[in-house]
């Protein structure tokens, strides 16, 4: 995910409150640039750690408090599973 801001220099700069705000932009943009590093930077990290623990990471059985309590659930619908690893508690959910 990347974030970039945007603004119009040239009606920015037509007063001190637009230079300052040009600066503001400026620095958030900088905070943006920085954090959006940081994402790559993990992203990349857990990438390599799930690429070489692979089978590990697979072969994990699914929750068992998602199985003791999937009676619970919805019989059909739509599920959004964040950040769940490679997936097999959402496969779980998909059955």
């Amino acid at each position: 995910m990347r974030i970039f801001l945007s603004y119009s220099k040239k009606s920015a700069l037509k007063s001190d409150e637009g230079l300052f705000f040009a600066r503001e932009m400026s620095r958030t943009q900088a905070r943006w640039n920085e954090y959006n590093r940081s994402m790559d930077l993990d992203a990349r990290r857990w990438n390599e750690r799930y690429q070489q623990e692979r089978e590990e990471w697979v072969s994990r059985p699914v929750r068992p408090l998602l199985k003791e309590h999937a009676f619970l659930l919805p019989q059909e619908g739509t599920a959004f599973v964040a950040a769940a690893g490679v997936g097999t508690n959402a496969l779980f959910l998909a059955e």
